[in-house]
């Protein structure tokens, strides 16, 4: 990774600020969670709602916004109690067929969300590569089948070969190195301060799996990002891209073409 180039600074302007009604993005954080399925939680965790610019809500007052200054996270908000959902494919005895769900507290995924709104909206600066389509605002799979549906377009009319290869990530936010997560935040300018908060997130995470009604005892987790969190997704957008950028480092952009040097040109239509 140390042939990564560095991506030019982003500023988050907005990544030591407070939680308050104040805030757009974080009023539509809060709007969403409390229009959701869950709201015996949201009036549990809604100690007041001031938009006089005070904070929102009590729980910001006493977590969030001390996370947010101090880059400490309470054990409540990283920890997570796992549900498996079959895959609808193979042998159910298996436990590679099931995918494991990090169910996490309400007021920890209030966090993770402004965390995630305010990383989203300094990545969409140019920071990720063109072909990294998944996990991105306005981009999607419908953009990579249009990509592939010219590509071979061209193909037919050039009467070439087109080879493609589709490759199946088995389990693929459980293969992130969180190491070097940390490390691609800062390659992409991520501030130190914003970067140890998403950190602390993961950090010293424990985890319990449930099944039947019946709950293991808990154990460490010390790698992967969480299945289940609105940050995993993003943050393994940023792992896979910096992979993509690191491997293309040395390749010259474009397509070269041959010639010749007696005056007649290859026929341009080919090209």
């Amino acid at each position: 990774m140390d042939r990564f180039r560095s991506a030019p600074g982003i500023q988050f302007s907005n990544s030591n600020r407070s939680v308050t009604c104040q805030s757009s993005e974080d009023c539509v954080v809060l709007a969403s969670t409390g229009l959701s399925r869950g709201v015996h939680y949201w009036e549990f965790v809604i100690d007041r709602l001031d938009s006089g610019g005070q904070p929102a809500f009590g729980i910001a007052k006493s977590d969030c916004n001390k996370e947010a200054m101090l880059g400490q996270v309470h054990q409540d908000f990283k920890d997570a109690t796992i549900v498996h959902l079959y895959k609808r494919k193979g042998n159910r005895q298996l436990c590679d067929n099931h995918r494991g769900i990090s169910l996490l507290k309400i007021a920890a995924k209030l966090f993770a969300r402004i965390l995630l709104n305010r990383l989203d909206g300094h990545l969409a600066q140019g920071m990720l590569p063109k072909s990294q389509c998944g996990f991105r605002r306005h981009r999607g799979t419908t953009d990579m089948i249009f990509a592939a549906r010219q590509l071979q377009e061209k193909c037919q009319e050039m009467l070439t070969h087109l080879y493609t290869t589709f490759v199946d990530l088995t389990k693929a936010f459980d293969t992130v190195n969180r190491d070097g997560l940390w490390k691609v935040m800062q390659k992409f300018g991520c501030p130190k301060r914003f970067s140890h908060m998403v950190r602390q997130l993961h950090d010293g995470m424990t985890a319990r799996v449930t099944d039947n009604r019946t709950v293991s005892e808990a154990f460490a987790v010390t790698n992967v990002v969480k299945q289940g969190c609105v940050l995993a997704p993003t943050l393994f957008s940023l792992m896979f891209s910096a992979m993509l950028m690191d491997a293309y480092l040395d390749e010259q952009p474009g397509i070269h073409i041959a010639y010749r040097t007696d005056g007649h040109i290859l026929n341009s239509r080919r090209m």
